[in-house]
């Protein structure tokens, strides 16, 4: 007899840079490339292109995919995604994001690809948009959900959400994400590598470092978090806060840092590759995100035992239960500013909260399980 031929899985995803869909989704290919013949195909290269074929991964550019939004682009990519699924004929289509999901669930179908499965990151009408804008979006959402065989939610907050919908309970299951084992560097070890980047740090560093690690993008409320700061400047607490990463906001960070005098404290160190290994530097973890349907950032700095306080929406608290840090409604800055004071008088009490959170997410929040339950969806 032949051996029995793979099952293969081809994995669409609307853009190839770094962020938690596109670690999600080189997490699940590198881990079922063992028992599946698996490949990606995405809108442009970027580095989820990069170390997927460093890993031996198939990856397939797929550039309308990641363009604005255009009848004409749109056209051109569900032709594309039609064009590749009857040529690579895969047994199962996973697709993670808004746009590739939709015209992958549609290309899916007309191709009658046997499984079509569709990762739900978070909904797109949770940004600011004008009403008319998000209740079509709202719409796309549910038409893929239809058009998917199954769904799978990253938190009970998104799942609840689509829930709303007609005939999308059943289709839907939650699978939280999980993440592999961070290697850890002492605190001193990794302030050092922050001080090698910028000299100045050197000084600061005997005071309570604070970061946050995101998109900078408005709903990630960034601004909320530094007019929080500036409260506790403005009382002579000292601190040192670090921003890590890029986005459309950056000018207008630092507008307001600049503004409100906040230069000695605040800085905006852009992107730094594989910054996880680092979060050891810090004392405090901030999110203080509008909108988190997950936050795959807060398993890191659980993981390395950094006290956290985050947001209370989305599927934030699903991660940050009681007990392992605290929770602060978004946009208030008042009550963001008397949760880091009392965390940053209160050590001993945040590391305790920091180890129940670093339990749970060695003990839950891992890859292996969020591979397993992801394969049961697939066998379903």
């Amino acid at each position: 007899m032949g051996k029995e031929r793979k099952k293969k899985i081809l994995f669409v995803i609307t853009k190839s840079n770094w962020g938690g869909a596109q670690r999600y989704v080189f997490d699940l290919a590198t881990s079922l490339a063992h028992t599946y013949d698996v490949a990606v195909a995405s809108g442009g290269e970027g580095r989820l292109s990069t170390i997927l074929r460093e890993q031996h991964i198939s990856v397939v550019p797929l550039p309308d995919l990641m363009r604005d939004v255009s009848v004409l682009h749109e056209i051109r990519a569900l032709r594309a995604l039609y064009t590749l699924l009857r040529t690579e004929k895969p047994d199962i289509l996973h697709l993670n994001s808004s746009k590739a999901g939709f015209l992958g669930a549609l290309a899916g179908r007309c191709a009658r690809t046997p499984k079509i499965i569709f990762t739900a990151h978070a909904w797109a009408w949770n940004e600011k948009r004008p009403w008319y804008v998000r209740i079509g979006i709202g719409l796309l959402h549910w038409s893929t959900v239809l058009l998917s065989h199954r769904t799978i939610t990253v938190s009970h907050a998104v799942y609840d959400q689509m829930a709303r919908f007609p005939f999308t309970r059943t289709r839907m299951r939650v699978v939280h994400p999980g993440i592999t084992p961070i290697p850890r560097i002492g605190k001193e070890q990794a302030r050092s590598q922050f001080i090698t980047r910028v000299p100045e740090l050197q000084e600061k560093k005997n005071i309570p470092w604070i970061v946050t690690v995101g998109e900078l993008h408005p709903i990630k409320g960034h601004r909320y978090a530094l007019e929080a700061l500036a409260l506790l400047v403005a009382e002579g607490t000292p601190f040192l806060y670090i921003l890590i990463g890029d986005g459309e906001e950056k000018e207008n960070l630092s507008q307001y840092i600049t503004t409100h005098s906040l230069g000695s404290f605040v800085y905006l160190l852009g992107h730094i590759q594989d910054a996880a290994a680092l979060l050891s530097a810090f004392d405090l973890f901030i999110l203080p995100s509008l909108s988190e349907a997950f936050g795959y950032v807060l398993l890191e700095a659980g993981a390395s035992e950094v006290p956290i306080i985050a947001s209370e929406i989305g599927g934030i608290p699903e991660i940050i239960q009681m007990g392992m840090g605290t929770l602060v409604p978004p946009r208030n800055t008042t009550l963001l500013a008397e949760a880091v004071q009392n965390a940053l008088q209160n050590t001993k009490r945040e590391h305790t909260l920091s180890l129940a959170l670093k339990t749970e997410v060695e003990t839950y929040f891992t890859k292996e399980r969020m591979v397993k339950e992801t394969e049961d969806v697939y066998l379903t």
